[in-house]
């Protein structure tokens, strides 16, 4: 190979060499250059600086037309063409069809389209800021397929936390499977928001289904739980009402070496409330588990121990034996065993009385008596709360199950609060709501309100309305109503739920009539719920005339009518009738029924004329499932387009019936 040939080679991309032109089907096009002229190119290819910054790269390289000469070799005669003639190309780009793959190829070259970060923080917006789940989810689902964007774990795993605090059981399901099926990186924590949602689905039965298949899962992959996930797993056992799994997790965790706190505590409180019948007694035999291990408890302890005593029942009454047994230390639980089983009728029990309340200690009198410890009982009975509680006579439990009586097992008000001040925590407002619900008296109220005062804790309209309720359940109307000035007092406002309390206090129309007043005064419309109490509140008055007042303004305000409402009218009408036929046999019946009696039941027939108008005219509430509200577009759609298929379905169906019909009368 010669110098020319080497130089040529060495430099293509400077020079327009031979097979460069040959492949655009243009003519050869020979330079003649000095060996001077190559050298000088190859120095400047190797020089540190561009070419345009040295003495040698100022000269303008160009090849002229005298300088070109056609091979007598390759081409016929030597006729000279024009350089833009000699470049020329008979090859044709062809245009874009604008297909699928071309679109798709346009939408991923762009690199200014949103990417999955602008995504991200999208969805965060959307579920932090606007509390818009289905907008988040229409981002996953349409805005990033559109864009083409592919989602990550970390959009997987924000828009299945948010479906799990929804409530979402079966869309933050069909996202994990989506997630899995993508084929990316596994997270733990994802499980732990799959459980959470199993804990707050709407259907117990649906989440405890979910619950075991996700359990089962993870056993098959043999996956170790953490601390967080094993007590997101024992609150959905717990919630979902099959409390014996999660006590058995409470143990797999001890054997796994994890220590017990007391968020594994309330998560089992959490599921010892979701048994009606007997989850006072496991609430309490899971306190008396807690106080053996030296498990400080916290404010959500005893608010769920609280509750517990009022939602919940002890069950069994041979059983109530364990709590006893639990409350004592593990040394003296032989004796206190043997005490239960030898205490028979030749011992002398009786129900020390140191109030009219309080008729459920059974204890040992005889023994009572010589230690002076019925003296003591009356400043300070024992609690199951404590952590070692004084139950040195006690030699039985019996009590009438009843919210109040269940409370009497942990205390009083006042020694509730003295033994969470004595376990360093501060009670809260709900702690005091809580313990007005379990005690409603006069006298647990006045307390309640002096604690509000005394542990400087600032009541919101939300305990007032409580108050309200209580009062009105005591057909304390008077003091009820005049809840209002207290809310006033406080510089609190009034909301939707207090008129929809103070309307338990209506014991007349007037007064119903007045509470609506007022309600358009503030600016507020009345809605399904007041309107419901004030027909019931009638309906148990026996008042025809009151009643249909109340309908009229149902009528009149264009009020949804619920199920609630009607069961309440229904009542009312069958026991009207009930009382009529009663009077008829001459029984006795209510006033009201005697004083429309004597007007030959004009009250009560026009009732009746109006109802059965009414039921026609007023428009029902439908039955709306809760989740619907989170629908994605893409679902809509799908729903719509299954509704348009099974209405085509139905079309073809009566066409095919009405030939069939034809050709038979043929």
């Amino acid at each position: 190979m010669n110098f020319r040939s080497k130089m040529l080679q060495r430099f293509r991309p400077f020079v327009r060499t031979n097979n460069l032109l040959r492949m655009h089907r243009t003519e050869v096009l020979h330079v003649e250059n000095c060996a001077k002229c190559a050298r000088t190119l190859f120095q400047s290819s190797f020089s540190p600086g561009p070419m345009r910054n040295s003495k040698i790269g100022k000269k303008k390289f160009e090849i002229e037309k005298s300088q070109v000469e056609v091979d007598d070799g390759d081409v016929f005669g030597d006729i000279q063409k024009d350089v833009t003639e000699k470049i020329a190309s008979d090859f044709m780009f062809e245009e874009d069809d604008d297909d699928e793959q071309d679109r798709h190829e346009s939408k991923v070259s762009d690199i200014y389209r949103p990417g999955k970060q602008f995504y991200l923080r999208r969805m965060n917006e959307l579920l932090n800021e606007r509390n818009d789940l289905k907008g988040a989810l229409d981002v996953l689902e349409i805005e990033m397929k559109e864009e083409l964007v592919q989602p990550e774990q970390p959009h997987y795993r924000v828009l299945i936390h948010a479906c799990a605090k929804a409530g979402h059981l079966l869309k933050a399901l069909s996202l994990h499977r989506e997630f899995k099926e993508r084929g990316l990186k596994f997270h733990i924590g994802i499980y732990t928001d799959l459980f959470l949602a199993c804990t707050n689905s709407y259907s117990r039965e649906l989440g405890l289904e979910k619950a075991t298949s996700l359990l089962n899962e993870i056993r098959e992959k043999h996956i170790n739980p953490n601390r967080v996930l094993y007590n997101s797993i024992i609150q959905a056992f717990g919630r979902c009402g099959d409390l014996r799994t999660a006590l058995s997790l409470v143990d797999e965790m001890n054997a796994n070496k994890f220590s017990l706190n007391s968020q594994s505590f309330n998560f089992l409180l959490q599921g010892c409330i979701s048994d009606k019948e007997s989850g006072f007694r496991h609430a309490l035999l899971v306190w008396r588990n807690m106080r053996r291990k030296r498990v400080q408890p916290d404010i959500h302890s005893f608010n769920l121990m609280l509750r517990a005593a009022n939602d919940c029942k002890l069950g069994d009454g041979y059983w109530a034996k364990d709590i006893l047994l639990e409350s004592v230390h593990l040394k003296d639980r032989e004796n206190m065993e043997q005490k239960l089983l030898t205490a028979t009728e030749e011992v002398e029990v009786q129900t020390i009385n140191v109030e009219e309340d309080i008729n459920w200690w059974d204890l040992d009198i005889k023994q009572s008596q010589e230690s002076n410890l019925v003296k003591k009982m009356d400043s300070r009975l024992p609690s199951l709360l404590e952590a070692s509680p004084n139950l040195e006579n006690v030699v039985s439990l019996r009590l009438e199950d009843t919210p109040k009586n269940r409370l009497m097992l942990l205390g009083d008000i006042n020694t509730v609060i003295r033994i969470m001040q004595e376990d360093k925590v501060r009670p809260i407002l709900k702690t005091l709501q809580t313990l007005l619900l379990n005690l409603n008296t006069a006298e647990a109220e006045r307390t309640v309100l002096s604690l509000v005062e005394e542990l400087d804790i600032q009541p919101s309209t939300e305990f007032y309305n409580q108050v309200i309720r209580q009062r009105a359940l005591r057909f304390d109307y008077e003091g009820g109503i005049s809840t209002l000035s207290l809310i006033t007092e406080k510089n609190l406002k009034p909301d939707i739920i207090t008129f929809g309390c103070l309307a338990m206090c209506c014991s007349s129309l007037r007064t119903g009539l007045k509470l609506l007043s007022d309600l358009n005064k503030y600016g507020a419309k009345p809605n399904t719920e007041i309107m419901g109490t004030l027909i019931k509140g009638a309906g148990e008055r026996l008042n025809p005339r009151d009643v249909r007042k109340y309908l009229e303004v149902v009528k009149s305000e264009k009020i949804l009518v619920n199920k609630t409402m009607l069961n309440h009218l229904h009542n009312f009408y069958n026991n009207f009738r009930h009382n009529i036929k009663i009077k008829e046999k001459g029984g006795y019946v209510p006033y009201t029924v005697v004083q429309d009696m004597k007007n030959g039941y004009a009250e009560w027939k026009e009732f009746t004329r109006y109802y059965k108008d009414w039921l026609v005219e007023v428009k029902l509430e439908e039955n709306v499932d809760p989740l619907d509200q989170y629908k994605t577009t893409k679902e809509e759609n799908k729903e719509k387009e299954e509704k348009k298929e099974k209405k085509r379905i139905q079309m073809e169906k009566r066409e095919k019936f009405k030939q069939k019909k034809e050709n038979f009368e043929d």
